[in-house]
């Protein structure tokens, strides 16, 4: 049986949701460092590192579906 998913991973995965919708909503690429600040301004409490680690896998899906 699997155990369920932790703290980190839930939080994590809330996070990863995030990025997609403002990158989408932006409508442009932005870099880690730009959807970074955007959390910050949304209220969130996350650390550049984080949002560099979510974003990566998040970046390649999105340029596949944009057709890059």
């Amino acid at each position: 049986m699997k155990a369920p998913p932790n703290k980190r991973a839930q939080e994590d995965a809330r996070q990863t949701e995030q990025l997609k919708e403002t990158r989408v909503e932006s409508g442009r690429d932005y870099g880690h460092r730009k959807l970074h600040d955007d959390l910050l301004k949304q209220g969130e409490n996350v650390c550049l590192n984080r949002v560099a680690r979510l974003y990566r896998p998040t970046k390649n899906l999105l340029m596949l579906q944009r057709g890059r």
